[in-house]
């Protein structure tokens, strides 16, 4: 159902809102999906300090005072960021409304996050699932409505259904955990030790997760300011499409990380070996994505069908992304180095925005930024590799030489070749591919039934 939610905002709103409105619509979740800075590392921190507990073994009464803190903190924000905007003049009236939303995520995204990580932190998978699930559903249905009834729909619109659509989960947790989350707390004193020390465990990887996100989204940013909004919107479509593969596999790595806490340290070795195996075997497997998608923009979205020069650099971007998020992201997490992976996207946030400064002064075009984040983002996911492999005492670099050269070989034969001969020589390689890694698939398959 997530897949699917990931599908209407990628390929219905769009149709909906045409190019121009498309454009605002993404500039609010760009700015929108930022706003995780302004809690300071405070869920970070709680996921960090009690992850793999029930909910009944958590403090809950130092809880209930961090989270007064908390709140108090997002409001405080909310309210200094509402005056900022009131007071600017030289900004477009579509900005503004779009601004506007923002801030009033600012509050909503980070109460939502707060359950989200104590869902997470307590093993609550299933749980943390259906919530999911009514937020997305109740963001479809009402969309749906106003498709169907109003003719005069714009990008605010579909603001406030997803504000909408997060406060209805935020009234629907604390239904659900009203047991713990209203109740007696300690004093203000202790509460704000609390408030304090999950922020200081938390902050690292927060900055971490900002600047992995800076590092991805620094060219969107020079998009939006330098280009018309237009190419912005392209240039957003086509990374809203790529980055479907990612909500596939988001959800295991929401499951990873409490069931790898839970594994005995010298295990660690297996399980990165062959999490490495199943992670090149679906990036090889997600390459076939491009063509349906292709063929649905230039027949069913022509409006957009700019995006297809430099789409499949797009592609093979997102796929290392996966790579990131699944993989690497996590063991970094579990061998708690939120430092060291600090370090890894502080490096890759400074060369993208060298290099993005570079084709904005010489006005490059849009395929030579994407090939620049191509760049980028290709160096930080093996150097991050490399880096844990060593700590695990792994040998085996084959990964990354294969993965290289099966993204290089793929945007080559995508760009000079017809779609159906790019099609037939993708295939061939990975059945070759399939067949030499049958084993290695049943060894992951196997240890995932001893979980």
């Amino acid at each position: 159902m997530v897949f699917l939610f990931g599908v209407v905002r990628a390929l219905v709103i769009p149709v909906m809102l045409g190019v121009i409105e498309f454009g605002y619509w993404q500039l609010y979740l760009l700015y929108s999906g930022f706003v995780g800075v302004f809690t300071f590392g405070f869920n970070d921190g709680l996921y960090l300090r009690y992850g793999g507990k029930r909910e009944n073994e958590l403090p809950w009464k130092r809880l209930r005072g961090a989270f007064c803190f908390y709140l108090l903190a997002l409001s405080l924000i909310s309210l200094v960021l509402y005056t900022v905007l009131t007071n600017v003049n030289d900004v477009r009236t579509e900005k503004l409304i779009a601004f506007k939303y923002i801030i009033i995520s600012v509050g909503l995204s980070g109460v939502v996050s707060l359950h989200v990580f104590l869902l997470q932190l307590t093993n609550q998978i299933k749980k943390y699932s259906v919530y999911m699930l009514i937020d997305k559903m109740f963001f479809v249905l009402m969309l749906s409505l106003i498709y169907f009834f109003y003719s005069d729909y714009n990008f605010e619109y579909i603001m406030v259904i997803d504000c909408l659509s997060k406060l209805l989960l935020i009234f629907i947790v604390l239904i659900d955990y009203r047991e713990y989350i209203f109740g007696g707390i300690v004093g203000l004193l202790e509460s704000w030790k609390e408030f304090n020390a999950n922020i200081s465990a938390g902050v690292k990887l927060m900055l971490a997760n900002l600047v992995a996100m800076l590092a991805l989204n620094i060219s969107r940013f020079f998009v939006e300011l330098y280009y018309p909004t237009e190419v912005f919107s392209v240039f957003s479509f086509g990374l809203t499409l790529t980055n479907l593969g990612l909500m596939l596999v988001i959800g295991v790595s929401v499951v990873l990380y409490p069931s790898l806490k839970q594994l005995q340290e010298e295990k660690y070795t297996q399980f990165y070996s062959v999490l490495s195996d199943l992670v090149t075997f679906t990036m090889f497997t997600l390459l076939f994505t491009y063509y349906p998608i292709y063929f649905f923009i230039l027949n069913f979205i022509p409006d957009f069908k700019e995006v297809l020069v430099y789409f499949n650099i797009l592609l093979a971007l997102s796929l290392l992304q996966i790579k990131m998020n699944l993989s690497i992201n996590t063991f970094y997490k579990v061998l708690r180095r939120e430092r060291s992976l600090l370090r890894a996207n502080l490096e890759s946030f400074v060369l993208i925005l060298f290099l993005s400064i570079l084709v904005v002064v010489f006005d490059g075009t849009i395929t030579v930024m994407v090939l620049a984040m191509l760049m980028v983002i290709s160096f930080r996911v093996y150097s991050c590799d490399l880096y844990i492999k060593d700590i695990l005492n792994i040998q085996n670099n084959g990964h990354a030489i294969f993965e290289l050269s099966m993204l290089m070989v793929f945007i080559l034969i995508t760009k000079y070749m017809s779609l159906t001969m790019s099609f037939i020589i993708l295939f061939i390689f990975f059945i070759m591919f399939a067949y030499r890694q049958k084993i290695k698939i049943s060894t992951w398959f196997n240890l995932l039934k001893e979980r």
